[in-house]
């Protein structure tokens, strides 16, 4: 932990530990969604299934790291506008799908060999 915490600047470690809990806690979810139906056919809606995709993929805590990295200082209040959230979560929609397809790719090839 001294490493990261010497690595993420001081202003960003309340946000990225808090992105790393909200991973967390949606991953925990996300198990536990899938535990209670995995007896049954069950199926979200594609906008639910995005938004949950979207905070159990982990790239919110890289895009904090990032933002630490290069140091941009942007306020709470820059970061909540809705056009700048949603190029972010556009972003890890990207992302997600990227790894959905990676992902599918991979198992069409396990199930044809």
């Amino acid at each position: 932990m001294p490493r990261l915490k010497d690595t993420v600047d001081p202003f960003h470690w309340p946000e990225f530990v808090q992105s790393n809990v909200d991973f967390a806690t949606n991953v925990v979810q996300e198990a536990l969604d899938r535990e209670a139906s995995k007896d049954v056919f069950a199926a979200r809606c594609i906008a639910s299934y995005m938004v949950m995709r979207r905070e159990t993929v982990g790239t919110r805590p890289c895009i904090v790291l990032m933002r630490s990295t290069r140091r941009l200082y942007l306020q709470e209040h820059v970061l909540k506008h809705p056009i700048i959230a949603g190029m972010e979560n556009y972003a890890l929609d990207m992302v997600f799908i990227a790894n959905v397809r990676v992902s599918l790719r991979y198992l069409e090839v396990l199930l044809i060999a």
